[in-house]
């Protein structure tokens, strides 16, 4: 994602950000997640969330298509249960054979 590879360029080994973006920075991300605790470790990074879906109605996402946006809002989630959870995600990088100019490591320039 190139919002965490971006976050994480910044960022110190063992240092937990509060990450946020808008949608058209990476909407597969953020179909997944928004909103998240980012830290970065000697290895990789993790994720963690917790996540309990909006019941007002006035939180939603846009979904892209093929014909066009759709507006998906958290309360629907809510018809077929929607209990809050918890979600927890580790990643460990690992480098690939080093092409000319490109870093093996992806969280370097």
């Amino acid at each position: 994602s190139p919002v965490i590879r971006k976050r994480l360029k910044t960022m110190k080994i063992g240092e937990k950000r509060r990450v946020s973006f808008k949608q058209q920075q990476d909407w597969r991300l953020s179909y997944a997640i928004n909103g998240f605790e980012l830290t970065k470790t000697s290895s990789g990074f993790s994720i963690h969330q917790y996540t309990a879906f909006d019941t007002t109605g006035t939180v939603y996402t846009d979904v892209k298509t093929i014909f066009g946006k759709v507006r998906i809002y958290d309360n629907w989630v809510h018809i077929i249960g929607g209990n809050p959870f918890h979600l927890t995600y580790f990643s460990k990088v690992i480098p690939l054979p080093q092409e000319k100019g490109v870093s093996p490591n992806p969280f370097r320039d």
